[in-house]
């Protein structure tokens, strides 16, 4: 337990340290477009081709518990099939809509909500006719999942095309097509486009949970990447981490560590509450280093040296008395 407490207090010290002595600067990532996809109003500047009616407006069902989902902007959707004879319409077994990065800015992810339900809900992602994901279904119940995508690799910047395709069979009790329900989608970018265009390569990550800005973790636990919270730890990100090297690669591990982790608290409603508890030393280091000058972190970081000094010369005194 004495080790354990030395090591938070290291990291915590360290963290100030790091809020000291970095700078904000270009480079940040930004959520530059979003579609909420059901949202005719949101729709209406995306391009939507291929895409079926709006959910569950249009045939009954919870639809995955879609409006009681605190992501769900305004609990509609829409689905995708994975044949042409869907309802009917000769439909396409994809759907498309368009994400743009805005000006001097480049591609670095793609977030998607979609519904993982009880059939099969395999599918596969495009981004301007470029492989970019693969998902295979991963729940017997219906569960809202967010889908993580990294798509730097593309250097993809303007107006992007993305293609969602479902892959599942046509249903058998039913006697019609397979069908993927999706909620909507960001873009994340990044300012100063590199220079070098390397081979795109697919997304190493699969679903995370509600978060276009790769706060995904805290998104779960808070329950919206609209929450205060995440806001914070997002600028934190931006102002502190993603200006340095060393902040840079702790990010970059993260993204890569972090779906997991936010996928198993989006099912386990239970662990909320744990992990907020968990999360509140870091808001509250996030709050100081945004909100106050050069003088006061030095002030606090040196008052955190002290207590955590004295907390040490506490346990070993604790520990020795006890042999």
């Amino acid at each position: 337990m004495k080790k354990l407490i030395s090591i938070l207090i290291t990291v915590a010290v360290l963290t100030m340290g790091l809020m000291i002595v970095a700078a904000p600067s270009a480079g940040a990532l930004t959520q530059v477009d979003f579609v909420d996809i059901g949202n005719t109003t949101s729709e209406a500047s995306h391009n939507l081709v291929g895409w079926g009616p709006i959910e569950p407006d249009t045939h009954p069902g919870t639809w995955g518990s879609i409006a009681t989902d605190p992501l769900s902007p305004d609990k509609k959707c829409r689905v995708t099939w994975s044949s042409y004879e869907a309802e009917g319409t000769n439909a396409p077994p994809w759907a498309t809509f368009t994400l743009d990065t805005g000006s001097g800015m480049t591609a670095t992810a793609l977030a998607l909500r979609v519904l993982d339900g009880a059939g099969n809900d395999t599918f596969e992602v495009y981004v301007n006719d470029i492989w970019v994901y693969h998902y295979d279904d991963s729940y017997s119940t219906e569960t809202w999942v967010t889908h993580p995508i990294d798509i730097s690799g593309l250097n993809a910047t303007g107006t992007l095309t993305v293609k969602i395709q479902a892959l599942a069979p046509k249903w058998a009790s039913w006697g019609t097509w397979g069908q993927l329900g999706v909620d909507w989608a960001g873009l994340v970018a990044e300012e100063a486009p590199p220079t070098t265009t390397p081979t795109p390569t697919p997304a190493g990550t699969e679903e995370g949970t509600g978060n276009t800005s790769g706060c995904f973790i805290a998104t779960a636990a808070y329950g919206s990447y609209l929450d205060s919270h995440v806001d914070t730890l997002r600028d934190f990100r931006d102002a502190y981490l993603e200006t340095n090297p060393v902040g840079s690669s702790l990010v970059s591990l993260y993204y890569r560590t972090s779906p997991p982790i936010a996928k198993f608290i989006d099912a386990n409603p239970a662990v909320k509450p744990v992990v907020r508890a968990a999360l509140m030393p870091a808001v509250a280091m996030s709050e100081v280093a945004l909100n106050t000058t050069l003088a006061q972190k030095i002030a606090i970081l040196a008052g955190i040296a002290l207590v955590s000094l004295a907390l040490i010369v506490c346990l070993r005194k604790w520990a020795f008395k006890r042999g």
